[in-house]
């Protein structure tokens, strides 16, 4: 299967990139990326969320904390 992450860095850039969103799926309409903030890295998030489900259902959606 495939999966996208929205992961807050523990050790931001020095540039003032905190967030990076990750994906594994093979949908041409997503893509990684890191951002300056939590809104703009939600926003990238869920729009690859919606994005990914024309070409596969969505299972399951949860938070992980792994401090």
């Amino acid at each position: 299967g495939s999966f996208v992450n929205l992961i807050r860095l523990n050790k931001p850039y020095a540039n003032g990139y905190c967030y990076a969103v990750y994906e594994t799926t093979e949908s041409s309409f997503c893509s990684n990326g890191i951002f300056k903030t939590y809104e703009k890295a939600k926003e990238k998030f869920e729009l690859m969320i919606r994005n990914n489900q024309y070409e596969t259902k969505l299972r399951n959606r949860g938070l992980i904390n792994n401090h």
